[in-house]
């Protein structure tokens, strides 16, 4: 049986017999050399290089190319979240109508627009992301804590095509509750 192609084991009933293969000597001292030395140089330069990224962790790190690792200075910071100060938002109330099929007049004050409770979302100016949702209350009435700002005001509307509300502009100053009254069409003609 042979070991690596340089050993040769023989085995009898008697003893066991380790035997060199015919093969050249500078055969066996090529494979002697290989272990001793370039396995435990190369297997060393691969540890260095492992510690070397472990001891990086937590900082910034760019990986080139040619595979070196080189520290950089931070030069992006995390923006901070502002807080929004429990003084400034925006409030106000949301109706809907009409509540009576047919409208007359003089108006019918029991056909005058109710008060309504509905979801609104809260976006910056652009209308790319939601900021906050409210749910007003049963008497229509909202009030929300936002950071100064230019918001829209977006109704969240349902599967049905009514009750539905048009989206609005709003400007929030620092230290104030900005009023806003969101009408919602009923659909009742």
């Amino acid at each position: 049986m042979y070991l690596f192609g340089v050993l040769k084991l023989k085995f009898s009933e008697t003893n066991m017999k380790i035997e060199w293969n015919k093969v050249t000597w500078y055969s066996k001292l090529g494979a002697i050399l290989l272990f001793i030395f370039v396995v435990p140089i190369v297997t060393f330069y691969i540890g260095t290089q492992y510690e070397k990224t472990v001891s990086l962790l937590g900082e910034n790190v760019i990986i080139d190319q040619g595979s070196s690792i080189k520290k950089i200075p931070a030069i992006i910071k995390p923006t901070p979240t502002p807080i929004p100060q429990s003084n400034t938002g925006i409030t106000g109330s949301i109706s809907i109508g009409p509540t009576c099929p047919v409208q007359k007049n003089p108006p019918d004050p029991q056909c005058a627009d109710k008060p309504y409770q509905a979801t609104l979302i809260i976006k910056p100016a652009d209308g790319q992301k939601e900021v906050a949702r409210v749910t007003s209350n049963p008497d229509g009435t909202f009030r929300i804590i936002v950071v100064p700002g230019s918001y829209l005001i977006v109704p969240a509307h349902g599967a049905a095509m009514y009750p539905q509300g048009q989206s609005q502009q709003v400007t929030v100053s620092s230290g104030v509750f900005t009023h806003n009254s969101i009408s919602f069409d009923s659909g009742i003609r």
